[in-house]
């Protein structure tokens, strides 16, 4: 996956109805995976990955409910620091890609953008879960930093900015 053939794709997100902030709206295309928003109709099966054990220690994450699952997708839509993206494996998509559609059938993971400091909006924490433990060894830490340059080039385009220092680790 190269970045230049993926970057105009995030440039050509669409806007989606109903989604605060215009979170909905971006997209980035690459070889074997789609970044797409964290719409509330993958909040099921992503609250199915987060009762496997191993995947709430890995991320130092609490067992939810389902509904407290959707109360912090809500909060997180509002949240103008925090972006989450679902990565879509491509071979699993059902058809073509289509902006605007779920495509909760590729789910495999997602990664999560924190602009912690306030202050210093090109600060950036992000982190990256592959869910999946059939589709794991295919997104390993090459794929990792291709994703990273993906959503600072995306993160270019919620806050306008061109430089970012992205932090990455493995606690």
């Amino acid at each position: 996956m190269e970045v230049p053939e993926a970057a105009p794709a995030a440039a050509a997100g669409v806007e989606a109805e109903g989604v605060s902030g215009g979170k909905g709206s971006w997209y980035v295309l690459g070889k074997r995976a789609v970044l797409v928003p964290y719409l509330r109709e993958h909040v099921p099966r992503y609250h199915e990955w987060m009762q496997d054990p191993a995947l709430l220690e890995a991320t130092a994450s609490e067992p939810l409910s389902l509904e407290q699952e959707f109360d912090v997708h809500r909060s997180w839509t509002l949240d103008p620091f925090k972006h989450t993206f679902i990565v879509l494996d491509k071979e699993l998509i059902g058809g073509e890609f289509a902006p605007g559609n779920p495509h909760t059938e590729a789910m495999v993971g997602d990664v999560n953008i924190y602009m912690n400091d306030p202050d210093d909006m090109q600060l950036a924490e992000i982190e990256i879960m592959i869910a999946e433990h059939k589709r794991y060894l295919l997104y390993n830490t090459d794929h990792a930093t291709v994703f990273t340059i993906l959503l600072t080039f995306t993160q270019f385009c919620f806050v306008g900015s061109c430089m970012y220092t992205v932090l990455l680790g493995s606690e």
